[in-house]
């Protein structure tokens, strides 16, 4: 089921798009980010229950407006590039934009606008020029290979889910308690990395992956670990025109185990006050040969522990150098 919006009272008025009969389970994440001061959730919930009972979809005036209406927005695409006064630039493809942000270095990337358009609502700000990317088709593609997968720059938290859950199941949880599904269906995991926030949820679980990423300027790529790209607070390692194309995770080996735990003030809908990922080697004569631990938000950035460190709020490796011993990692 899909959740659109109007408004009513000034309150937001749901409208569901229901195209079989939804489970409560279904309607209430449907419902995530809204706020009922009326009639309350139980009569929204039966309500969405029943609606596939007064026709079909396909019948609905509203779906095919927008199905239309779509279909004219594509028919425009002509695959150039669209600037407008020298403060909007929509680039043609990934080329166009690694070209673009190279001679723009201090342009504002804009692609589900989940985090910079409360720049704009919130402060005030003035974002321009703007890039926009959300229409590049390219930077949403998700790979899957023996040993790994990798997520483009532009995918959506709701797209990469399915690939999510199928090969890390243990972040399912998690990825359902990032902010609503609305806000799931807009943002993307680059800006969730690449803004560099230390309570960003999808760090601290791909850090404790070991997970890399692939950063681009102009024709130019280079390859860093993850944990390597958060500097210091508002601080990332990543060049004036350079950008976060993709990121991939290795799949857990054999003998390794993995959990990630969110702390915060409401269960739904709340930023992280904690966000702990933990990944363990267990022999098989159960001894515990490597722990790796990452935490967000308990500092400037997102971090795991080196060998040596202190353990407190980063991570720690820890080798023992009895039967199954792995080392550090």
């Amino acid at each position: 089921m899909r959740l659109l919006h109007a408004r009513l009272c000034d309150e937001p008025l749901w409208v569901v798009d229901a195209r079989s009969p939804a489970e409560p389970g279904a309607i209430e994440k449907a419902l995530q980010g809204n706020l009922c001061r009326c009639t309350g959730y139980a009569p929204i919930i039966r309500a969405a229950q029943a609606i596939s009972s007064y026709g079909a979809p396909e019948a609905d005036p509203l779906r095919a407006e927008r199905i239309a209406l779509k279909g004219k927005i594509k028919a425009i695409h002509d695959g150039r590039r669209v600037e407008i006064a020298d403060q909007i630039i929509v680039p043609a493809s990934p080329d166009d934009f690694a070209a673009v942000y190279e001679a723009n270095p201090g342009a504002t990337i804009v692609a589900g606008s989940t985090d910079v358009g409360l720049w704009v609502t919130k402060f005030m700000r003035r974002i321009g020029p703007v890039i926009f990317i959300g229409h590049l088709q390219e930077l949403k593609r998700i790979a899957e290979n023996d040993s790994e997968l990798r997520l483009y720059a532009g995918v959506s938290y709701s797209e990469a889910l399915p690939s999510i859950a199928a090969n890390f199941p243990q972040l399912g949880e998690l990825w359902d308690r990032i902010v609503g599904e609305q806000i799931r269906n807009m943002g993307t995991i680059g800006g969730n990395i690449a803004n560099g926030s230390p309570i960003g949820d999808t760090p601290p679980p791909l850090i404790a992956l070991g997970a890399k990423l692939h950063l681009r300027r102009g024709e130019h790529r280079r390859e860093i670990k993850l944990e390597d790209y958060f500097l210091a607070y508002g601080k990332q390692d990543r060049q004036p025109g350079e950008f976060v194309e993709s990121v991939t995770i290795p799949y857990l080996p054999a003998g390794e185990h993995f959990a990630t735990y969110k702390i915060s003030k409401r269960r739904e809908e709340d930023i992280s006050a904690l966000c702990g990922a933990f990944r363990i080697f267990v022999s098989d004569t159960g001894v515990v040969g490597m722990v790796r631990v990452a935490f967000g938000g308990m500092a400037a950035t997102p971090k795991r522990q080196g060998r040596g460190g202190r353990f407190g709020w980063q991570a720690m490796d820890i080798g023992n150098r009895g039967s199954g011993y792995r080392g550090f990692r």
